[in-house]
């Protein structure tokens, strides 16, 4: 019969024939377990593949120091944390009644009232309404430099931040110089699930301080605490901020604690008896020459 088929298919079919030879003898050394086809030993082989290729890409991942996010607060950056602080505890525009008590041994409590106001990130400013003897001073933080005027010689002095503020442990600046962000450098130097805490490093010299300690909780970005040292790292004065309340739906604290490291027993309570934020106010409220005017 083999003479009716031409030679050339005769070749063919003993190709063929070898081939099935062959993948019969590798199915036989494979010891493929009874009942798995060539289709499903296929699949099992992609199958490994694949795994290890997944793998492989974790390793991958792991060696390269990729670590799953913690959520939105893992990712934020020292300066936004220090922007979003700052605008909690001071916004851009506010209005206030503050009632400042001094502390110390052995003394009566030295207690004095302002008013404040706030517009932009550049424009403060105080006017003692209480005792009678300080009422009329005015202080105002405008275009960097911090002015008084005292009524009494109807002139404006010129202040440092680092001044002592009437004599408390609130330096001018504490008060009067506001905005953080242009002033310090923030880095992040520790991190909890609850706060972080940051180093800030001052820009220049004509600050209050040359380095503060910020403890920040990550619930509304809420103030906790300050710690205040000089360029050789000794610690001043710390401050606590406490009583959260809420103002027209900002929640920001109600009292700020100043205490000094150097003298125990002394310190300084400031508290807001009055708080308006966003309140729009006219520029020409904080025009030097209108001090004596008002």
């Amino acid at each position: 019969m083999n003479d009716l088929i031409p030679p050339i298919f005769t070749g063919e079919i003993a190709l063929k024939s070898s081939r099935f030879f062959h993948i019969a003898l590798l199915m036989s050394s494979l010891a493929l377990p009874v009942g798995l086809t060539l289709t499903s030993a296929h699949a099992a082989s992609t199958t490994a593949t694949q795994g290890a290729q997944t793998d492989a890409g974790a390793a991958g991942k792991a060696s390269t120091g990729v670590a799953p996010k913690k959520g939105d607060a893992a990712a934020v950056t020292a300066d936004q944390i220090l922007q979003k602080a700052g605008d909690t505890l001071f916004p851009e525009n506010f209005t206030a009644q503050i009632e400042m008590s001094q502390h110390k041994p052995g003394a009566a409590a030295n207690v004095s009232k302002m008013m404040m106001y706030k517009r932009g990130n550049d424009q403060v400013r105080a006017d003692y309404i209480f005792p009678t003897m300080q009422a009329g001073q005015r202080i105002l933080r405008k275009e960097g430099q911090i002015w008084m005027y005292m009524p009494d010689t109807k002139r404006a002095i010129k202040l440092s931040p680092k001044q002592s503020l009437g004599g408390s442990d609130f330096n001018n600046g504490d008060l009067m110089r506001l905005d953080l962000v242009q002033d310090y450098k923030p880095t992040i130097i520790e991190e909890t699930p609850e706060q972080w805490v940051l180093e800030l490093k001052a820009r220049d010299r004509t600050v209050s301080y040359d380095m503060i300690k910020y403890t920040v909780s990550k619930k509304d970005y809420r103030s906790l605490k300050q710690e205040f040292y000089t360029l050789s790292g000794k610690m001043i004065k710390t401050m606590e901020f406490t009583d959260f309340k809420d103002y027209s739906g900002l929640k920001r604290p109600s009292t700020f604690l100043m205490k000094s490291t150097l003298a125990e027993g002394v310190y300084t309570h400031l508290k807001y008896l009055q708080f308006e934020p966003n309140k729009t106010l006219a520029a020409d409220q904080f025009r030097s020459d209108a001090l004596a005017k008002q």
